[in-house]
């Protein structure tokens, strides 16, 4: 596991590299809080709000405009936001296109947890002391759980996750991107019963394994799928132009789209070996290098099972195991040799 992961977010850091407004104030959060800031009552309901926006909405517009959110909710002062009728920030959040399909309910309820974070801080003297007593995913329960006291209402498990990358503790937040991927990766079962389990337990373990903050490895893996910034692995996963392709099990890139792919950086009258050809092929795509037949792909070959007149071209047949790559406008002039494939 500790190779692939290491590989995995080694290309994906390098990836990132290519993106400038990319969301990192979680990671600027978490690097302050190690630093020694401690976050006040304030930062803690600001932390909470933001991640109730982020409830079943893409998050892009939200990124966009947190001056306006702040705004809206009065810099997050307590005695304000406790004060206000709740239908005022419906209003405010739907007039900006901010509001998300939980926005009543959540708005109605945002002076109750409000109450229940003021109970917190009076109990444990801070709520910085509070959220980091215990591990994450323990606070993440108490915050989240019916049956406790200082239940969030309207935040579950990953929501409540989110509130705390917000006030800078190192987890993730396992929301449907992260769950995707990982399933792509092969490192989730299909079926489990408990993927946000399931995938926090597997980022912990990667950052383990990797010595990668567990906020880092949620960082690079939500931003490469995120439809807001890289959108490559995605619901409509965009495979052609994948740069972790090789390792995931649902690529739906066919052969051909590989070979494609591949002679993009060959260069024009490239000469190889058949072997170098199938084993580069299939370092690459993680596939079988019997998967890979260069004479298929040739200009002045013919090979049973193959139809000529619709199969691309790329390539000239040489002599036994040699090859050479002319490009697919090369002008092909002469008749393909028939080679019958053994049996």
């Amino acid at each position: 596991m500790t190779d692939k992961c290491s590989d995995i977010f080694n290309i994906l850091l390098d990836y990132l590299k290519n993106y400038q407004n990319l969301d990192t104030s979680i990671l600027e959060n978490i690097e302050a809080r190690k630093n020694g800031k401690t976050f006040n009552i304030k930062e803690h309901i600001k932390g909470m709000i933001f991640s109730l926006l982020s409830n079943q909405r893409k998050w892009g517009t939200i990124y966009q405009n947190k001056k306006v959110i702040e705004e809206i909710f009065f810099y997050f002062d307590k005695n304000k936001l406790k004060k206000t009728d709740y239908n005022y920030f419906i209003k405010k959040l739907k007039n900006k296109k901010l509001a998300n399909r939980s926005i009543k309910s959540q708005m109605q309820n945002l002076k109750y947890n409000i109450e229940v974070l003021e109970q917190i801080e009076k109990e444990y003297n801070s709520m910085d002391y509070f959220v980091s007593a215990l591990k994450p995913r323990a606070i993440a329960v108490l915050l989240a759980s019916p049956e406790s006291p200082y239940k969030l209402k309207q935040m579950k498990f990953a929501l409540v996750l989110e509130y705390l990358r917000n006030v800078g503790i190192d987890t993730a937040k396992p929301d449907v991107h992260i769950i995707r991927i990982l399933k792509r990766l092969g490192y989730i079962n299909q079926n489990s019963n408990n993927e946000e389990k399931q995938a926090l337990d597997i980022i912990e373990k990667m950052s383990i394994e990797t010595g990668i903050p567990i906020s880092k490895i949620d960082f690079l893996l939500w931003h490469y799928c995120s439809e807001d910034f890289c959108n490559i692995c995605s619901a409509n996963p965009k495979c052609n132009i994948c740069v972790i392709k090789k390792y995931c099990k649902e690529s739906k890139m066919s052969i051909i789209d590989e070979i494609e792919e591949f002679v993009k950086s060959m260069p024009i009258g490239y000469e190889f070996s058949t072997k170098w050809f199938k084993t580069e092929l299939s370092k690459k795509y993680n596939r079988s290098e019997d998967s890979y037949i260069p004479s298929d792909y040739c200009y002045n070959r013919k090979n049973n099972g193959i139809i000529y007149e619709e199969q691309p071209h790329y390539f000239l047949y040489i002599k036994r195991g040699k090859y050479q790559y002319v490009g697919k406008e090369y002008v092909f002039n002469g008749v393909p040799i028939h080679n019958p494939k053994q049996k």
